[in-house]
C-alpha cells in the first residue's frame, strides 16, 4: 500500500475524528472556513506520524470468537535475522 494510500477503515476512522472535531464550529463559521478546516484535519491526520500512531491506537480491536482461542502469532517477537517471529 502506498504512504498516501491508507486503508478503508482508517479513512472512515479520519472522517469521523474530523466531523466531531468541527462539529462545534458548525453554527459559528461559514461553510467554507468549515471545509478548510476538515481538509487541514485530513492532512494532519494522514500525514503526521503520531496522529497516526493514536488513530491506530483508537482504532477498534477484533473480538476473538471463543473467548480459549488466541493467536498466538500476534504475540511472536520477530527475529532479527528474517523477521519472522521464529528462532
Amino acid at each position: 500500500m502506498a504512504d498516501d494510500e491508507l486503508d478503508p477503515v482508517m479513512e472512515a476512522q479520519i472522517e469521523a475524528e474530523v466531523e466531531t472535531a468541527v462539529a462545534p464550529y458548525a453554527r459559528l463559521y461559514p461553510p467554507r472556513v468549515l471545509d478548510e478546516l476538515r481538509s487541514t484535519l485530513r492532512l494532519a491526520l494522514r500525514s503526521d506520524p503520531y496522529a497516526q500512531d493514536l488513530l491506530k491506537a483508537l482504532r477498534p480491536r477484533v473480538v476473538p470468537e471463543e473467548s480459549n482461542k488466541v493467536n498466538l502469532q500476534s504475540f511472536a517477537t520477530p527475529n532479527k535475522k528474517d523477521g519472522t517471529g521464529r528462532s
